[in-house]
This record gives structure tokens, sequence and C-alpha cells, in this order.
């Protein structure tokens, strides 16, 4: 899109805002979204902040980052064969107003095999990502059908999204 700017990491216990929450998954998702820009937009009041958040949600049980191989492969063998929903929600803050927006792509995988699976965590070290793939790697092989109004959600931000709310700023 051409914009300069800086990453800054939250101060949001997200693991904490999870357990204490009682909101739907995309609920849950706009919340955390809120909550990273929010920490990070009270310092900086004369900028625009964007900050987003991504849940993987299979019959309605969200899925967070595996943390290690073993549980990344036991998410995928979950996964397998079935749709689950991948939930990517941003806000943007500037001054005394925010935007929220949220993608919802469903993602039907392939029936795969341990052994594939196994060596697609190991290549592409898939453990500290939502879901345990990464679509933007050869994680697009792992699915058979992926339905979305902005497949650029599922790296992270909706940028279609994100640009109308740029220009809805900028008016």
């Amino acid at each position: 899109m051409g914009l300069k700017f800086l990453t800054i990491a939250p101060q949001v216990d997200e693991e904490t805002l999870k357990k204490q929450s009682s909101l739907n998954p995309q609920g849950l998702a706009e919340m955390l979204a809120f909550e990273k820009t929010n920490s990070i937009a009270r310092d900086k009041a004369d900028t625009i902040t964007i900050g987003g958040d991504q849940l993987v949600v299979l019959n309605n049980k969200v899925y967070g980052k595996a943390g290690s191989p073993e549980k990344a492969l036991e998410q995928l063998k979950e996964f397998s064969g079935k749709t689950h929903q991948l939930i990517t929600s941003i806000c943007v803050m500037s001054k005394n107003r925010h935007f929220i927006h949220t993608d919802i792509t469903y993602l039907t995988m392939k029936s795969l095999t341990e052994t594939y699976l196994q060596k697609y965590i190991l290549e592409n070290e898939t453990w500290n990502c939502a879901g345990s793939y990464k679509i933007e790697s050869s994680g697009s092989y792992l699915f058979s059908k992926i339905e979305s109004d902005d497949e650029s959600a599922i790296i992270g931000i909706p940028t279609k999204a994100l640009k109308k709310i740029l220009l809805e700023l900028s008016s």
C-alpha cells in the first residue's frame, strides 16, 4: 500500500483475556484486536494505529498457536478433511475514532496423512502460527477449498477493508 509504518508489540496479555472472555469467537477476535490497538494508541494520539488478531475455529473451539511441532501435528490432524474458520479482525484508531473490521475465511483442508503433515510442519516451522499452517508458503497446498472476501486476510490484514478505512479517515 506504500505506507510508512512502525511495528510495535502490543502490551496485552492475550491468554488471560481469552480465558476471562465469554464472547463468541468473532467477538473475541474483535475484542483482542481492539485491546492490542488501544494498548499502543494510548501513547500515540496523533497517529493512526492498526492492530489485529486472528483465531482459527473448528466446531466453535478456538485454536491458537500450537507452540510445539507435536501440538501442531495434533491441530492439523483435527483439521484434516474438515472445514474450519479463520477469523481475522483489525482495529484502526485515530484520535477519538476507531473502526473494527472482521473477515471470516472458510478453509477446507484436504484429508492428509500424518507423515505428510509432519513433513510440512518441520519444513515450515508452523507451530508459532494460528492453526499451525502458513498459507503464504506451501500451506495453500493443504487446502482443497478457500472461501474469502479478501484472501489477504489469511496472511494477517484484510487490505481491502484497511484501504477503505484509511480513505475514510483521510476524508
